[in-house]
């Protein structure tokens, strides 16, 4: 019997990082339930039942939560979810359109700024880490999720489409409120976020959501709690978060 037509070699050595990778098959038709169906069920069991049980540390929740995120924004779709996702403060960087800038040597000016940041994955310059001293305003968040676009291994493009801060107890309270605006300031210095970009802080032990947005001058502004239990706009979407996670998921699938 002969053996079945595989490749020789299937996991990373086959890969040629500097290849082009194949278009994402497009499928235009998707839609918020489409992705709710493709949840599996133990999926969502173990969510609501982490969320019942009576933890004493947000990160009890980190296990189910992950499993939660990477469903609805599933890798093979180019959904990447970064736990404990790193946000840096913004600095102005060198001008890329003067050809010259490059090739600067660090005596110049253009030379130094280049030296002196260094270019994001959501295309925002920041602060080299070669400069002396911490670096201010950066953010680690909880789960943060963005659409990878396969270009160059050395600066990878992303799109910075969600946040999901995770929190024990309730949420309404000045501290929280004042770590997501600092959150949200930074997702604004960001070039590549999603438009109409949406964040949320999750209680765990209240099953809360508040949902943190832009008004249209730009400030920040957010919802008030919402069991996320409740069902969604429609049957089919399940429950609010799901809806409104897969929702992002549905804008971005191709």
């Amino acid at each position: 019997m002969n053996a079945p037509n595989v490749p020789a070699a299937i996991g990373m050595d086959a890969l040629n990082v500097h290849a082009a990778i194949a278009p994402l098959p497009p499928n235009n038709n998707i839609r918020v339930r489409d992705i709710v169906r493709l949840i599996d069920r133990f999926v969502l069991w173990n969510m609501k039942a982490t969320c019942m049980r009576n933890i004493h540390y947000e990160h009890d929740s980190y296990g189910a939560i992950n499993d939660y995120l990477h469903s609805i924004f599933p890798p093979s779709r180019r959904f990447s979810i970064a736990p404990q996702g790193l946000l840096r403060m913004a600095v102005p960087g060198p001008d890329l359109s003067d050809t010259h800038t490059s090739q600067a040597t660090d005596s110049s000016d253009d030379g130094n700024q280049v030296a002196d940041t260094s270019l994001g994955s959501f295309g925002a310059f920041h602060a080299s880490r070669n400069r002396n001293g911490p670096e201010k305003g950066k953010k680690y968040i909880d789960f943060t999720v963005s659409k990878v676009s396969p270009t160059s291994i050395t600066v990878p493009e992303q799109e910075l489409l969600t946040f999901v801060e995770v929190k024990r107890e309730l949420l309404s309270n000045w501290a929280n409120e004042k770590q997501m605006r600092a959150y949200m300031l930074l997702v604004a210095s960001q070039p590549r976020r999603a438009p109409n970009f949406r964040a949320f802080m999750v209680s765990v032990r209240s099953h809360e959501i508040v949902e943190y947005y832009f008004t249209p001058n730009g400030a920040v502004s957010w919802t008030g709690a919402t069991d996320f239990f409740l069902p969604g706009t429609q049957r089919e979407h399940g429950d609010i978060l799901t809806e409104k996670l897969a929702n992002i998921a549905s804008r971005f699938w191709n």
